[in-house]
């Protein structure tokens, strides 16, 4: 009877403790942007993208072809920073390393937007979006 009362002793006050008063909802967050890697600054606050092949030259206020990255006052942002849009655990034989560790699971996180335009992508739902159109930065997840 001692061990049934310590375990909804245990479970009752872990619930609270770990209850959405205490956390924000990940949608509420709000991550300052990231200064992007990789680009050049160009006369008049454009600038240029050098981390795909794509090197998109990008205006003020305007993002490159992935649309994830956005020209503000002349820096370049990474606008998918803290942001993902897809959180999944997977089992390994999904993953191109599955003769690693055989029966075990990978972590699988991704980010909005592309810069291919595969015609058979199985990640569309993903890859043509912006990172503020991604669903879960629109639900309110806990």
């Amino acid at each position: 009877m001692k061990k049934i009362k310590l375990f909804l002793l245990l479970v009752f006050s872990s619930t609270w403790l770990f209850s959405q008063e205490k956390f924000p909802k990940y949608s509420d967050v709000q991550v300052p942007p990231k200064e992007a890697q990789f680009w050049e600054k160009l006369p008049n606050s454009f600038v240029k993208c050098e981390l795909c092949p794509w090197r998109c030259t990008i205006a003020p206020k305007q993002r490159g072809l992935c649309r994830t990255r956005e020209n503000i006052n002349g820096k370049l942002y990474a606008l998918t920073y803290a942001r993902p849009c897809t959180i999944n655990v997977d089992p390994i034989e999904k993953k191109p390393f599955f003769h690693v560790l055989p029966g075990k699971n990978a972590f699988s996180i991704a980010v909005a937007g592309c810069n291919v335009g595969c015609k058979f992508c199985q990640n569309w739902q993903i890859s043509k979006i912006a990172p503020d159109e991604s669903i879960i930065n629109k639900q309110n997840i806990p």
